[in-house]
């Protein structure tokens, strides 16, 4: 942590002040694995974006991060366990985590909701596509029909 504020984060508190001075563009942080004891850091930084959100890494529980960031921090990624659930789950275990990840990061500040980079392309293969448009359409029906239960929040998946 020590070696992190000494070396980058005088750098990246200049970057960012240059970009947010002289454009209205938004910075963001590319951190994979268990970063949350570095989010102080990155928002002291000037940072607006966290990608990914890697939620099976230590301290990453995406409701704890939304709670702690949410109103400072743009969270994106992080909308199911690409390295588990996608590749390895049923299409019923993907369209919960996916759900419930929905439900976490989507209250409150904004979040940009996709799967994290690096997804296997074999999943996509794997899966028969019956299974695959099942997995969407319930993803979809159960989206809405949360949505219709909780009018006030904003799914963004």
């Amino acid at each position: 942590m020590a070696t992190f504020r000494e070396l980058w984060l005088p750098y990246y508190r200049e970057v960012n002040t240059c970009v947010h001075k002289n454009t209205s563009w938004k910075t963001f942080k590319h951190s994979c694995g268990a970063v949350e004891k570095f989010v102080p850091s990155f928002l002291e930084a000037g940072f607006d974006i966290l990608n990914p959100v890697q939620c099976s890494a230590a301290g990453m529980d995406a409701e704890t991060l939304k709670q702690k960031y949410g109103r400072d921090l743009v969270f994106w990624g992080g909308g199911v366990d690409t390295q588990q659930v996608l590749p390895f789950g049923t299409p019923d275990e993907v369209c919960e985590q996916v759900l419930r990840r929905c439900e976490a990061f989507s209250s409150g500040a904004m979040n940009r909701w996709r799967r994290n980079s690096g997804t296997p392309l074999r999943v996509h293969c794997e899966w028969r596509p019956a299974e695959l448009r099942r997995a969407l359409v319930v993803t979809h029906v159960r989206k809405a029909e949360r949505a219709a239960a909780h009018p006030g929040l904003c799914y963004m998946c």
